[in-house]
Parts: structure tokens; C-alpha cells; sequence
């Protein structure tokens, strides 16, 4: 349902922003994957770009890329720069489930005006923020 992918033109950021990433995405996988939340949409696809020696900065911080209608998919994408590797442990986590929860309400903000209603963001969201909890009370 919900699914991660890092691009880095550049190792070192990698390796300071990988580690937070996937743990949240094991909880998030072991709490929601199998779940029905309705139809019109399989996949929502979370892309962190790392600012890097490759890679600048995008413009718009999270966006939304077009609609996969064949694999009933969405893409959301989500800048971040180099200033993430200053940041202490907590604000860390927090900036990965921030940002997942902005994705998430972008897709539903983008699905809404197009009229998908038969897709239960609510509960998506509401089981998102257990997951969040989980995450975030991990030392």
C-alpha cells in the first residue's frame, strides 16, 4: 500500500537517511499491508530526493506526480535537504512521518477533487498515526 524509494546522487547522504526511513516502513508494513481501504487505488509511492553532490534540491518541496491509472498508483515526491544529516535522532523520525502524513493527505486532497471517494483515507490515516506512535516511542 504504502511504499518507499530514496534517490541520492550521493552515498554519504545515503547512509545518514536510509536508517530512518525503513524501520517506519516496517511498521508501517507489518500494521496496514493487506488491509482494504477501499478501490481506485493499490500503491502510493513515497520518493525521498536527497540533496547531494548529484542531485540539487527540487523545486517544490513534496509534490504530486501523475496519476498510474493501470497500476492504480501515485507518486508523491519529496525533497530534502542536506540539512537533515544536522539534525538530532527525534526530529529525524519526526520529519519521516511529517512528511509521509503530507504525501498521504496530497493523495487524498488530489483524489477527492478528481471525485475517487470509494477509498478510505480516514482509516488509512488513523492507522498511520499507530504506526506513527510505534515509530516514534523506539529509542
Amino acid at each position: 500500500m504504502i511504499g518507499y524509494f530514496i534517490q541520492a546522487g550521493d552515498v554519504n547522504v545515503d547512509e545518514n537517511f536510509s536508517p530512518y526511513v525503513w524501520p517506519y516502513r516496517n511498521i508501517i508494513h507489518q500494521n496496514i499491508e493487506g488491509k482494504d481501504y477501499g478501490t481506485g487505488l493499490k500503491l502510493i509511492i513515497i520518493e525521498y530526493i536527497l540533496e547531494g553532490k548529484f542531485i540539487t534540491f527540487p523545486e517544490k518541496r513534496i509534490y504530486l506526480t501523475p496519476v498510474r491509472k493501470k497500476e492504480q498508483a501515485l507518486s508523491v515526491r519529496i525533497g530534502v535537504t542536506k540539512d537533515f544529516g544536522n539534525w538530532n535522532d527525534l526530529d529525524k523520525k519526526k520529519f519521516i512521518v511529517n512528511t509521509t502524513n503530507e504525501a498521504l493527505q496530497l493523495v487524498r486532497d488530489s483524489l477527492l477533487k478528481k471525485g475517487y471517494t470509494d477509498f478510505n483515507f480516514a482509516q488509512l490515516l488513523s492507522d498511520l498515526a499507530y504506526c506513527a506512535k510505534q515509530y516514534l516511542d523506539q529509542s
